[in-house]
């Protein structure tokens, strides 16, 4: 049987292909959608247990992918994250799904087991690899939208590698942040140009509750840590844009000049998972460079694709998506996957001016964490909601 936390995950990296972010609208606030044959995305990725083998799936955009890590500035307060984009050709070799021992490690402390299954969990999937080019080149040419990615507790910059390729796949740029807010499982930094020189990385681990401490004041001093990630990064990103010069420490073969002038500034978006889908809603609460755009009405036909962020036309399957792109739209820009709204002060919920989109699994969530959800539903205030209904698959 698959485990229901990773069934409700896997089903939620494939249901943004079936969606397209930001091009969502409904005339319900809430609605419910079964899984449809999803099983054999899970069952490779639950049968990349293999050793050597590619298994987390090709994106099914028309888009080939690839990859790479930028890091700026020294110290733990500078920005990681993993980049996947639109590329020039697939020459280019598969990328390492976990590429450090140390990430294997932190995983098993955030399980709550003993160190050796870390290095259990290393010998399966260590040399497991994702179908995105290492560090080919940006498919130029065109300009593409940019979501911020954060990831959920425990969790790291790769772990999300399904949503990050599959969205690159269809003509999106994807900037995965790695938190170093001790959220999570691992992460790393460099002190300064001679570390890098040496290779001497500079481990954080997850930071876990105290015996006596409250974790509300934790996770949300970790929460507003995340949003200034987030926007750290856009900032980032957005300066490369303008061709400022900016140094990737990491110092790998792809030149990050060739991201100038790629980015539609237009189409600007946030998306997360469980801690991340909080991430999303404090992110866009303080940084409105994740904005509304509304199309002029005369711009809006019902004989035409609306506007999206994808840069093709919407080519939605689900039946309820499809008919909502016949309804007026804007810029859609926040999705929370699964959001954990424990964090979430309460002073954040009206201060959400922009569309926001909350993607549930069925098993993930519980009548207190909706609540906290239905707060962001003001008058006025864009939202959707869908609940996805998941059934028990032995594979």
């Amino acid at each position: 049987m698959l485990p229901s936390k990773l069934h409700a995950l896997f089903c939620l990296c494939t249901c943004l292909a079936l969606v397209y972010p930001f091009d969502w609208q409904d005339l319900n606030p809430v609605a419910y959608i079964e899984s449809p044959a999803w099983v054999s995305k899970i069952q490779a990725l639950m049968a990349a247990a293999n050793i050597g083998q590619s298994k987390i799936p090709r994106g099914n955009g028309s888009y080939s992918v690839g990859c790479t890590d930028l890091m700026f500035d020294y110290t733990n307060k500078g920005t990681f994250l993993r980049l996947y984009y639109p590329s020039q050709d697939d020459d280019h070799s598969d990328t390492l799904w976990i590429p450090n021992k140390e990430y294997f490690l932190g995983l098993s402390k955030f399980l709550g087991t003993h160190w050796l299954v870390g290095k259990i969990m290393g010998l399966f999937f260590g040399s497991m690899t994702t179908p995105a080019a290492w560090n080919a080149h940006l498919r130029t040419g065109e300009k593409y939208p940019l979501i911020i990615f954060s990831h959920g507790l425990g969790a790291f910059r790769t772990i999300y590698s399904a949503i990050g390729i599959d969205l690159a796949s269809h003509g999106f740029i994807v900037a995965a942040v790695e938190h170093r807010d001790g959220s999570a499982s691992s992460t790393y930094y460099f002190k300064d140009q001679s570390a890098v020189e040496i290779g001497n990385k500079s481990w954080l681990y997850l930071r876990t509750l105290k015996r006596g401490e409250e974790e509300f004041p934790l996770r949300n001093e970790q929460l507003r840590q995340r949003a200034k990630e987030c926007s750290q990064a856009l900032s980032l990103i957005l300066d490369i844009d303008h061709g400022r010069p900016v140094t990737n420490v990491l110092d790998l073969e792809f030149d990050v000049e060739q991201l100038k002038d790629s980015i539609d500034r237009d189409k600007i978006a946030v998306i997360g998972h469980s801690f991340g889908g909080a991430t999303v809603i404090q992110t866009l609460s303080e940084d409105q460079r994740f904005r509304v755009i509304p199309l002029p009405p005369s711009e809006i036909t019902h004989n035409e694709p609306v506007r999206c962020l994808s840069p093709n036309p919407c080519d939605i399957r689900n039946p309820c998506m499809r008919a909502a792109c016949n309804q007026p739209s804007s810029i859609r820009c926040g999705i929370a996957l699964d959001a954990w709204m424990f964090p979430v002060g309460d002073e954040v919920y009206s201060r959400i001016p922009q569309p926001l989109f909350f993607i549930n699994s069925e098993r993930f969530q519980y009548p207190s964490n909706i609540i906290r959800m239905k707060k962001c539903f003001l008058p006025d205030r864009e939202r959707k909601m869908i609940t996805i209904r998941m059934h028990a698959t032995a594979i």
